[in-house]
C-alpha cells in the first residue's frame, strides 16, 4: 500500500532542543500529574479515619478507587486513539475534581465507595493519557528521563498527601478530616482541568489518523516558537518517517502476534511493580501504627519515604535511558522485593518496618518511570493509547486490587511475613521474564521502537 500523506512529525520533534516550549509541556503534564496523585494518594492516608468514621471493613474502600482506575484506563486508552489525546485529558480531571467534592457529602460508607471508583475512573483517564503524550513529545534519547519527570511530579502529589494531613485532617474530628483532604484534592483537580486545556494536541496522533493539515499548522507553530525562543533556525531533520498502511484502530495491533507477546512480556514487569507499589501506598501508614508508631509519626516518616524517592525515579529514568528499559527494571524490581521480604519479616519492630518501607519505595517507586515509557513504546501512535490501557490496566487489576485485598486480611498477623516472601519471588520472576524475553526499546525514537507499526522509517 502506497504511503498516505504525512508531515515526518517524528524526524521534526526529534530536532527540537529543549527551550521554553519543553519546560511548560513538560511542566504543565507534570502538575497535571501531582494533581492525579493527590487524589489518587488519598486512599492510604485516611483509610484509618475512613475506617473509624464509618466502623467499616477497610477492604472496600482500599480498593475503590483503583476499581476505578482500570475501568477508566481501558475508556480512555480507546477514547484518546480515537478523538486524540487533549480533549479527554480535560474531561478526566473534571471527573476527578467532580467526584473529589461529591464523596465529602457521602452519608454512608458504601456511597463514598461508589463516589471513589467515580472518582477513579476520571484518574485513570489520567494515567493512561499523560504517558501517550509525553512518549510522542519526547527525544528518543532522553524519553526514560521524560517519564521520570512526569512521575517525580506524580511523586511530588504522593508527598504531599501525608504531609497535608498533619494539618488539615488529623487535628479534626474522624468525620471531617477525611472530607478537608478531598476538598483540597478537589480543588487541585480543577486548577488541572483548566491547566489542560492550554497542551497541544499530538501531531504524532494526528498524523497517524490522516489529519496531515492540522498536524501541519500545530508543528509549524511549534517549530516557530522554538526557533525564536533559540534566536536562531532550527536544526536540520535528520530522520524522516512515512504513515503508510491503514489507520490503526483501538486494540487491533494486539492481534499482532508480535505486539501481543511483547505486550504480555511488559506487563510481566509491570505486574512485579504494581503489586508491591500499591501495597505501600495503601498500606505503608498502617504497618507503622502495627509496628508502634503513632498515627502522625506515622505519616510523617511516610512523606520522608515518598521525598527519598523523588531521586529513585530520575534514577530509574536516567538508567533506563544509558543501559535500557530491561536491565533496569530488573535491578530495581528485584531489590524492591527483597526489602519487602525485610518489611514482613520485621513486621513488629518499627524500625525494621521503616528501613524495608523506605528501600522498598525507592527501588519499586523508581522503577514507575521506565515502567510506563516501556509500556507505551510497542505501539503506533494511532493505537498507542488502547496498547498502554491493556498493560497498565491489567497490571493495576492485579496489583492493584487483588494483592492489596488479600493482604487487608492479612495486617498485623503472622502470616503477612509469608504473603510478603511469596509476592517478592513472584515479582522477581516476573522481572526475569520481561528481562529474558521482551524486545529493548530504549534510545530510538517512538516510530522505530514500536514493534509493529503504521510509520516506517525511510532514512536516518
Amino acid at each position: 500500500m502506497g504511503a498516505q500523506r504525512g508531515i515526518n512529525a517524528g524526524g521534526r520533534i526529534e530536532r527540537l532542543p529543549f527551550t521554553r516550549f519543553k519546560y511548560l509541556l513538560y511542566g504543565t503534564l507534570m502538575f497535571i500529574f501531582t494533581a492525579e496523585a493527590l487524589d489518587n494518594g488519598l486512599t492510604g492516608t485516611t483509610l484509618s479515619t475512613v475506617d473509624k468514621a464509618f466502623n467499616a471493613n477497610p477492604g472496600l474502600y482500599a480498593v475503590a478507587s483503583t476499581v476505578g482506575v482500570v475501568i477508566g484506563l481501558v475508556f480512555a486508552g480507546a477514547l484518546q486513539d480515537v478523538i486524540g489525546r487533549k480533549r479527554p485529558l480535560f474531561i478526566a480531571n473534571g471527573i476527578a475534581a467532580l467526584f473529589a467534592f461529591a464523596a465529602t457529602f457521602s452519608p454512608n460508607y458504601s456511597t463514598l465507595v461508589t463516589l471513589r471508583v467515580c472518582q477513579g475512573f476520571g484518574l485513570g483517564m489520567i494515567f493512561v493519557i499523560v504517558p501517550a503524550t509525553i512518549s510522542e513529545w519526547a527525544l528518543g534519547a532522553s524519553r526514560g528521563r521524560g517519564f521520570a519527570w512526569m512521575d517525580i511530579g506524580l511523586q511530588i502529589g504522593q508527598m504531599v498527601v501525608p504531609f497535608l494531613s498533619l494539618f488539615i485532617m488529623v487535628p479534626f474530628p474522624v468525620n471531617i478530616g477525611w472530607k478537608n483532604m478531598y476538598y483540597f484534592a478537589g480543588a487541585v483537580s480543577l486548577v488541572a482541568f483548566a491547566a489542560s486545556f492550554a497542551l497541544p494536541e499530538s501531531v504524532r496522533w494526528l498524523e497517524s489518523r490522516g489529519r496531515a493539515e492540522r498536524a501541519e499548522n500545530i508543528m509549524k507553530k511549534i517549530e516557530e516558537r522554538v526557533s525564536r525562543e533559540l534566536h536562531s533556525p532550527l536544526p536540520q531533520v535528520t530522520k524522516t518517517y512515512e504513515v503508510t498502511g491503514k489507520r490503526a484502530r483501538p486494540f487491533t495491533e494486539l492481534f499482532n502476534w508480535k505486539v501481543f507477546r511483547q505486550t504480555l512480556l511488559v506487563m510481566c514487569s509491570s505486574v512485579a511493580i504494581y503489586s508491591i507499589f500499591y501495597l505501600l501506598q495503601v498500606f505503608q501508614p498502617t504497618w507503622l501504627v502495627y509496628a508502634g508508631l503513632k498515627l502522625n509519626v506515622a505519616l510523617e516518616f511516610t512523606t520522608i519515604t515518598l521525598f527519598f524517592t523523588l531521586f529513585g525515579k530520575y534514577l530509574g529514568g536516567y538508567l533506563g535511558d544509558r543501559i535500557g528499559r530491561r536491565a533496569t527494571l530488573l535491578t530495581f524490581i528485584f531489590i524492591g522485593a527483597v526489602f519487602l521480604e525485610v518489611t514482613g519479616l520485621f513486621r513488629t519492630i518499627a524500625v525494621g518496618v521503616m528501613i524495608g518501607t523506605i528501600v522498598t519505595n525507592f527501588f519499586i517507586q523508581g522503577s514507575a518511570p521506565i515502567q510506563k515509557a516501556f509500556s507505551a513504546e510497542p505501539f503506533s501512535s494511532g493505537s498507542r493509547g488502547s496498547g498502554y490501557a491493556v498493560i497498565d490496566g491489567s497490571a493495576r487489576a492485579i496489583g492493584g486490587i487483588l494483592v492489596p485485598y488479600l493482604f487487608a486480611s492479612v495486617l498485623g498477623t503472622a502470616a503477612f511475613g509469608t504473603y510478603a516472601l511469596v509476592l517478592a519471588i513472584i515479582a522477581v520472576a516476573l522481572a526475569l521474564t520481561t528481562y529474558a524475553f521482551a524486545k529493548e526499546t530504549g534510545k530510538v525514537t517512538v516510530e522505530e521502537a514500536a514493534v509493529t507499526t503504521s510509520a516506517i522509517q525511510v532514512n536516518a
